[in-house]
């Protein structure tokens, strides 16, 4: 394994590190605001990604990292979670979509000002607003290490936090979606929401249509739009 994919395999980890902790962070600390104590108590409104990592080592630590050895650094995905108390939620159902729908606000939030680098780098002439391969929509114009490491970064940001908010976006548990709407939705629309997330092969094939036919179409979409805006 080259030195190259081996910085590829760093850099995309922590990229997704990152991003899983501020997607969870937002949970939790929404969660607390609005009355929901259960994350806090458990010290996960911190971004030191440690006690996110011990929660959901598997998660966080061991898939994505197997995934990107196994695969050169071309294809990863990793989750976390953090702890809600359900009693509360069914009390609080509006509170409780708010909680569920932080977690993706933060992912665009996160892609939004890397977005915003990429574009001041842009228009200092400092990068190429021309397509090149994969994800990477920016090349350095001058062969700089640091430039190019920097451009990297900030566009890994953009597209890994655009897809984190798009599939956890969309309406199927145990995606975030799913919980706004069963706050949102009257209560008769709750149980068939929660049989669908109990039945294992049920929700995980769901997850695996969406993640193959329905979120690429999005995020390309999203991404080509965000290249037009540069």
């Amino acid at each position: 394994m080259s030195d190259e994919v081996i910085t590829q395999i760093v850099r995309l980890f922590v990229v997704l590190l990152i991003s899983l902790v501020f997607h969870e962070v937002a949970h939790a600390f929404v969660a607390k605001k609005l009355g929901d104590r259960t994350a806090s108590d458990a010290g996960l409104v911190t971004l030191n990604p440690a006690p996110h990592i011990r929660r959901e080592p598997f998660g966080t630590l061991l898939m994505p990292l197997f995934l990107l050895f196994m695969s050169d650094g071309r294809s990863f995905i990793g989750f976390a979670h953090v702890p809600i108390d359900a009693a509360w939620a069914d009390r609080n159902p509006r509170k409780a979509a708010a909680v569920s729908i932080a977690g993706p606000l933060a992912n665009i939030v996160l892609m939004t000002v890397a977005f915003a680098g990429l574009y001041l780098l842009v228009q200092n002439d400092v990068v190429d607003p021309w397509p090149s391969e994969g994800y990477m929509f920016l090349t350095p114009i001058d062969d700089d290490s640091m430039v190019r490491a920097g451009t990297l970064i900030l566009t890994d940001f953009v597209w890994l936090n655009a897809f984190l908010a798009i599939f956890n976006l969309m309406p199927w548990p145990p995606l975030d979606a799913s919980h706004v709407l069963g706050g949102l939705f009257p209560k008769t629309i709750r149980p068939f929401v929660r049989s669908i997330s109990t039945t294992p092969l049920l929700a995980f094939g769901g997850l695996i249509v969406l993640a193959i036919y329905v979120v690429p179409e999005i995020l390309y979409t999203v991404l080509r739009f965000l290249r037009d805006l540069l």
